[in-house]
This record gives structure tokens, sequence and C-alpha cells, in this order.
């Protein structure tokens, strides 16, 4: 069903890519040196090959410091839809894009979030992320989910969610609950997270407002224990 690549549990390979990481950021180190180190960072990065239920082979992997530019293409037609479901109001630029990118590989290096990219033919089509919460929400993470219109009504996204979660739940020890929010126009994508068990636990009226129209704010939430890759 499913190949992987992936860095494991072992706390020495956890203290590598500390180690690797303070070395690229080093004052003395060379641009050729902090593009090995960087290769071997990579190396450590989990990547799925699966196919979707109508066959599609598709790839889930971490993040690449050379994405930013597909991540931009892929995010600004999503925005640019109508009722697109994201907070956004205006395209990513590249070098917007690539802050944003720089900020989740530091993040991702800290294990206080996971992200994972969707492929199909090589082209950036989504992407999945658990993020955790601080201090006294420490056992909270909130998930987000994105998927380019050729990505939608496939299952796709109910595999996504389910091995985000998985990965979040081997590095972060003590990750008790995973919310979201969503806008109550968003019917798909509501439809998918109670599928996968998350309860409404709440709601803000008129919390988004698209065009003249307001919509509310649904909060749902879930169990870590309840949300696993069954695959």
């Amino acid at each position: 069903m499913q190949s992987s690549r992936d860095e494991g549990s072992d706390s020495g390979k956890e203290a590598l890519l500390l180690k690797i990481h303070d070395f690229r950021r080093a004052p003395d180190c060379t641009t050729k040196r902090r593009q090995i180190l960087t290769r071997r960072l990579h190396h450590y990065m989990v990547s799925y090959s699966l196919k979707a239920k109508d066959g599609t082979e598709i790839v889930l992997r971490e993040p690449k410091p050379n994405d930013a530019k597909q991540l931009m293409m892929f995010i600004n037609p999503i925005i640019r839809e109508p009722m697109s479901g994201l907070l956004f109001t205006s395209p990513m630029t590249l070098k917007a894009e690539e802050a944003w990118l720089e900020a989740m590989l530091e993040q991702i290096r800290k294990r206080s979030i996971v992200l994972l990219i969707l492929e199909i033919e090589g082209r950036i089509v989504g992407t999945c992320s658990v993020q955790r919460r601080m201090w006294k929400e420490k056992h909270r993470a909130q998930i987000g989910i994105a998927l380019s219109r050729c990505a939608r009504g496939r299952g796709i996204g109910e595999v996504m969610m389910r091995m985000t979660v998985a990965l979040a739940r081997r590095r972060m020890p003590g990750l008790e609950l995973i919310d979201l929010a969503t806008y109550s126009y968003n019917t798909r994508a509501l439809a998918l997270y109670r599928k996968l068990g998350f309860k409404s636990v709440g709601c803000l009226p008129h919390g988004v407002k698209e065009g003249h129209r307001y919509y509310d704010d649904v909060f749902m939430v879930i169990r870590t224990d309840d949300l696993v890759d069954t695959n």
C-alpha cells in the first residue's frame, strides 16, 4: 500500500539533526558546506508513496528548502477561489512564501510543527500541517489542510490528515487533542472532519465575511487516540 523513508524515533538521530542545523547556522559555515548539510538534513525527512482510491500515484513528503516557488503556485489559485476556506485575501509573493517556508522548516526542526506536502506527477497540490500549541496548551495542536481542485473528492484529504497526525504523535510526546477552525460554508471540509471523528464544540457567529455575507467560524476537536493512521 505504501513505502516510506523516515528518520525514526532514535534519540541519536534526533541529536544529529540538531547538530547539523547548528552547523548550518554557524557564521564560519561556507556556502558549499551549508548545501551539503542541507541535503543531509533533508535525508532524515519522511516521504511516503501511495495510491489514491482511483489508483492515482501520490507522494506525501516533508518540505524542502527549494519548494517555495511550487508552494506559491499551489496556494495562490486557492486564495483566488470564491469562498476558498482560507483566511488570506491576497496572493502570496515569492519573497513571502520563501520566508514562510524558512519559518516552517525551523519549526519542523524544533518539533513544534509537522507539515506534509502532497505531490501528484511531481507537482505540489496539497499541504497538511499539525502545529503544537505552547505552555499550558502544549497537550493540544491545531490541524490545517489545503488541496488543489484536482486533489479534492478522491479520498486524499482523509489519508493526508491521518498520516500527518500519526507523524505528529511520534514527534510530539504528550499530544492529546487536535483542534481546528473552519467556516460554516465549507460543507465538504465539514463532512470530512465529521467522518474522521471531529466533534463541533462551538462557533463564532459572523466570524468571517465573504463579500457582503457573513458566515460562522466553526470549532472542532478530536482526541489523538481517535485519529490515527489506518494504512
